[in-house]
């Protein structure tokens, strides 16, 4: 019923992230880890990929830009040497504010073309979506969870 509508509102989305991006000269997967270290400020590099909806080889290439960029560092997990730590930058926490606006944008854009009695039926829905697939496939609540 919605396929070809939801296929077609996420390439929107996606080409007006890309373009946005484009101006901090990240890419989607770049600007996703970047906003997820920011997130933490310090995390284990093996927990930031796990939670990633990228294959690990993906993960490792984005985070070894951004450290090339200043944007992160990092360096050896003192507690487990086999691992790293990876940590946002003050430059990357500018960077990664400037991500955020650029959803922020997106959410305006699609608001502006909604009532608001829409944009609250709208956000019923996808939360009942929302709810009703982690039930499907068994997930815990990501509320719960250390984002």
């Amino acid at each position: 019923m919605f396929s070809y509508v939801d296929h077609r509102i996420a390439r929107y989305r996606a080409r007006f992230m890309e373009d946005y991006l484009k101006r901090l000269d990240l890419n989607n997967p770049d600007a996703m880890y970047l906003v997820k270290i920011n997130h933490k400020k310090q995390s284990k590099m093996s927990t930031i990929v796990a939670d990633a909806p990228f294959h690990k080889s993906h993960a490792t290439r984005a985070i070894a830009r951004l450290t090339k960029r200043h944007l992160v560092e990092k360096k050896a997990d003192p507690d487990d040497l086999r691992g790293f730590l990876v940590s946002i930058t003050p430059e990357g926490e500018k960077i990664a504010f400037s991500v955020l606006e650029g959803f922020s944008a997106w959410d305006k854009l699609i608001k502006s073309m909604l009532t608001e009695k829409e944009q609250e039926d709208l956000q019923q829905i996808y939360q009942k979506i929302s709810m009703s697939l982690r039930q499907y496939f068994q997930e815990d609540d990501p509320s719960e969870k250390d984002v």
